[in-house]
Order: C-alpha cells, then structure tokens, then sequence
C-alpha cells in the first residue's frame, strides 16, 4: 500500500487510534516522503551534464578574484618577508 493510500485510509481511523499509533504513522510517512524525494533528486542529477550546465551558467560571466596573502615569520626568525599585493583584471575584449 503506498504512503498515500495509507494517508487517505486513517484519515477517518485517526481520530481512533492511539497516540504512539498516530506517531508511528507519521514517522512511517515522513520516511517514505523523504524516501521518494532523495529517489527523484537522484534521478535528476543522473540527467544533467553538470559540466555543460556549468559553463552555459558561467558564460558571459567574468571572474574577478581578490587575494591577500601575508606571510608572518616564524618566532625566533630574523628573516624579513615583503609582501606585494596586486590585482588582476583581464583586458576585455573587443568587438563586443
């Protein structure tokens, strides 16, 4: 019997069963529920080519990335560390 048919036929019985009854109804149905969901996000991902779907995402997009790297010496070392900080940003094409 599927979880909504077992749904549809308490509906009337409910108000009769126990209370430990009705709890152990409802965990039934909401594992079947979360059962059913996990199998049909499955299926989903198995479709897609994430791949593709990431680059159609991705393009017309530009990646700008800003970083920050500081380097501390370790205690006891008389090393001096300079550290440049820099940005890059790809020249746009043209014709566009």
């Amino acid at each position: 019997m599927s979880t909504f048919q077992k749904i549809i036929n308490t509906g009337l019985g409910a108000a009769l069963m126990t209370e430990s009854g009705l709890r152990k109804l409802l965990v039934e149905t909401k594992d079947s529920i979360s059962e059913l969901l996990l199998s049909e996000i499955k299926k989903f991902l198995a479709r897609i080519d994430l791949q593709s779907e990431l680059r159609r995402a991705l393009s017309g997009m530009e990646v700008e990335v800003n970083a920050t790297i500081k380097l501390i010496p370790r205690e006891g070392s008389h090393q001096k560390t300079t550290v440049h900080k820099f940005r890059y940003l790809p020249k746009a094409k043209s014709g566009k």
